[in-house]
């Protein structure tokens, strides 16, 4: 990335980028979160490695681009982001949080339900039926 950006200009080289993240975006969602199952120590696996992840692009980003601050927030992959939050919600409620149980039987009670349990979970990239089958793989959710 460094190299990148000393040979580009700011904007070619976020428009790379920006097309290599969505690209990751849609491989680890379709060949990792639709296609395995996760247990809560999966899921956790799985939200601390997309973690690291952005956590060195957001640094590489701001270092190289300090005239334009929160720069990365572009390239944060929002729909694996929201897949992620979705296999991690807890097995139990800790203070105003959404449990497992409650999301899934919103979810798959009906179009409506699973609407008002993604917006009450600040969701907006995933759709219903992705919503659906991302629980499906949590295998605490029992769904299947």
């Amino acid at each position: 990335m460094e190299f990148l950006h000393k040979a580009l200009a700011y904007p070619p080289f976020r428009r790379i980028w920006r097309e290599s993240f969505d690209n990751l975006e849609h491989l680890l969602l379709n060949d990792v979160v639709f296609r395995q199952h996760f247990t809560t120590f999966g899921a956790a696996r799985l939200m601390q490695d997309l973690a690291a992840i952005q956590s060195v692009v957001d640094a590489c980003v701001a270092k190289n681009n300090s005239r334009m601050p929160g720069a990365g927030s572009a390239l944060s992959m929002p729909k694996l982001r929201e897949a992620v939050t979705l296999l991690n919600l807890p097995l139990a409620a800790e203070d105003d949080g959404t449990p497992l149980e409650k999301a899934r039987d919103n979810i798959f009670a009906s179009n409506q339900g699973a609407a008002e349990i993604l917006e009450h979970l600040g969701m907006t990239h995933l759709n219903n039926a992705e919503a659906r089958d991302i629980l499906r793989k949590r295998v605490e959710a029992n769904v299947e």
